[in-house]
């Protein structure tokens, strides 16, 4: 699922942040090597979706849990680090807390750290 948590929520949306937040979705599904909402029929598990386990790795600490384990080792940790820590600033519940589409490309580029964006709308980051 790509939309925005505002959608469903009857919120004014601002398209802007409902793109960063779907980016941020497709990010966790490049790196995890998954969907959004992983579902088999006929087994007798509920779906299990990306975002909630995103949620439940970063919380613990343990964000690279979620990198494809086709990869094995063979990945650059820093980078996939980066990534996903990028990709959960993207998917906040909040709006207004997720960084400009300008911020993600700079991360990208290896032009910004992530500590270096802003938390929303123009404020100023820390450092």
């Amino acid at each position: 699922v790509y939309m925005a948590p505002e959608y469903s929520m009857g919120k004014a949306i601002n398209t802007v942040e409902a793109d960063v937040y779907s980016f941020g979705v497709v990010l966790l599904e490049i790196v995890s090597g998954t969907v959004s909402t992983d579902y088999t029929p006929n087994q007798d598990q509920e779906a299990e979706f990306l975002l909630d386990k995103a949620g439940v790795l970063h919380d613990k600490g343990r964000i690279l849990d979620l990198v494809d384990k086709k990869l094995a080792s063979s990945y650059d940790r820093k980078q996939a680090f980066t990534v996903l820590l990028l990709a959960m600033k993207c998917v906040n519940l909040s709006p207004t807390l997720r960084p400009k589409m300008s911020e993600v490309v700079s991360i990208l580029e290896g032009e910004k750290r992530i500590d270096e964006i802003s938390e929303g709308d123009d404020t100023p980051s820390a450092n």
